[in-house]
């Protein structure tokens, strides 16, 4: 590969010169020296790619290329730093002394954040951890916070020469839904967007290129989940899929509105995002400067690949290392993904799987939901005394609100065949909507 894992090749930290992989000796019981092995260092960058790999989507390997990746629930924490002997402790053959209590320091909280971020770009040398969160679903009972990581890793000239990386804390999910949107917009997982930079709120912030916006295939379109149940990130239950779009609670739309940008530094997100991906800084914050930098930077810039993924099946950086830890390079596909924490899609035999704010629960009953308006689209088209039948047996499923939603039952023989066709109509995009949310691996 030209992408930085290779086979017997040392994997530098970020920003490290190339060189040749330093040897150690390998000695014999009897103190002779008889081979020599390579040292290899597995960075946050390696990891980064070895996620695209995973999810089939191409990791740039040119110069000055960026690939970014946003991981859901996931969160910085300072690792505990090793306690050495303090005033007050009683050592071996010493004096009790009074311990006295230093005052705490305080630290400004950009200052603290920036210090994660730095951290954590150094992986297993930064004194920071990377620690997946639960998702939370209601967001009234839980607030959007800043629980999310979006990781910026670029090369000089080859990922074996040089590589860099940025880790800023974010978040991908919105704090509150729009007022002129009918579903909280969600962005999908395991599939490519693209970014490119542009404005953000022109008549408010200035410039051209201080966010990046976020697009599927051609700009100006992009794929997203439409949660019809704003109180909540997650679908669980139908109300999630009755999009006005006629049940599209998935789908390639036209949109130029999802960006990712500036916020603050308070813990809860708020009114910064009704879906765009908003990072934990100020806009005129050195940080946020350095994000703009980045992809500004980038020689990809007007087609930056991006990439969604979730804690909840993507095995984290540390844990990561330690999988591959005795694997030959380049380590498996499947090594970076949890595959017993995937939830498969109802919608497809297999390989096929559901991103993390859809639960089973949620796909199994759209399924249902499919099966029962094909077959209600049938008894239409045969008489309309059995489709009176089958809107009782199924109100028995369903409410009687939902029956008359769902299913709308005419009552003139005349517009059986009509509804027919608009029954199959909503089952045809429900299909559609679970095919589009999920995501495909192949291992």
């Amino acid at each position: 590969m030209a992408n930085g894992i290779e086979e017997s090749e040392l994997l530098h930290p970020q920003g490290a010169p190339s060189e040749k992989p330093p040897s150690l000796p390998v000695v014999n019981p009897d103190g002779a020296a008889q081979s020599k092995i390579s040292l290899r260092l597995l960075t946050v960058h390696n990891w980064v790619e070895a996620v695209y790999r995973a999810f089939d989507v191409p990791f740039p390997s040119g110069a000055g290329e960026l690939a970014i990746l946003a991981v859901r629930e996931v969160s910085l924490k300072k690792k505990p730093q090793e306690s050495s002997p303090v005033q007050g402790e009683i050592q071996p053959g010493a004096e009790q002394v009074p311990a006295k209590t230093a005052p705490p320091k305080k630290v400004n909280k950009e200052t603290e954040i920036t210090e994660l971020e730095k951290g954590a770009a150094n992986g297993s040398e930064g004194g920071v951890s990377f620690e997946a969160q639960q998702r939370k679903g209601d967001m009234a009972a839980h607030p959007t916070t800043y629980d999310d990581l979006l990781f910026c890793a670029w090369t000089d000239s080859t990922a074996n020469a040089a590589q860099h990386l940025e880790v800023f804390e974010c978040s991908i999910d919105a704090g509150r839904k729009g007022s002129d949107a009918d579903a909280l917009p969600l962005l999908c997982e395991g599939q490519l967007y693209h970014a490119k930079p542009g404005y953000h709120k022109p008549g408010k912030y200035a410039g051209e290129d201080i966010a990046l916006h976020i697009y599927t295939g051609n700009y100006g379109k992009i794929r997203l989940v439409r949660n019809a149940a704003p109180r909540f990130r997650t679908l669980t239950s139908l109300e999630s899929a009755y999009a006005k779009d006629d049940f599209k609670f998935c789908r390639i739309e036209s949109n130029t509105t999802i960006h990712t940008h500036f916020s603050g530094t308070g813990d809860l997100v708020k009114g910064w995002s009704e879906g765009c991906t908003v990072l934990r800084h100020d806009w005129k914050s050195s940080r946020y400067k350095r994000f703009m930098q980045v992809y500004n930077s980038a020689s990809n810039k007007n087609k930056i690949p991006y990439l969604v993924v979730s804690s909840q099946y993507v095995r984290l950086y540390a844990e990561w290392v330690s999988e591959v830890s005795n694997m030959p390079l380049p380590p498996a596909k499947q090594s970076v993904v949890r595959q017993d924490s995937l939830t498969k899609n109802p919608a497809f035999e297999s390989n096929n799987y559901l991103p993390s704010f859809i639960s089973k629960e949620f796909a199994d009953a759209v399924k249902n939901l499919i099966d029962d308006l094909i077959e209600m689209a049938d008894t239409l088209n045969r008489l309309p005394e059995v489709a009176e039948d089958t809107s009782k047996r199924l109100s028995r499923r369903y409410s009687v609100a939902d029956v008359q939603l769902l299913f709308m039952v005419p009552r003139k023989t005349a517009d059986f065949q009509k509804k027919s066709g608009q029954l199959r109509q909503k089952a045809k995009n429900l299909k559609n909507s679970l095919e589009l949310c999920g995501f495909k691996l192949e291992f």
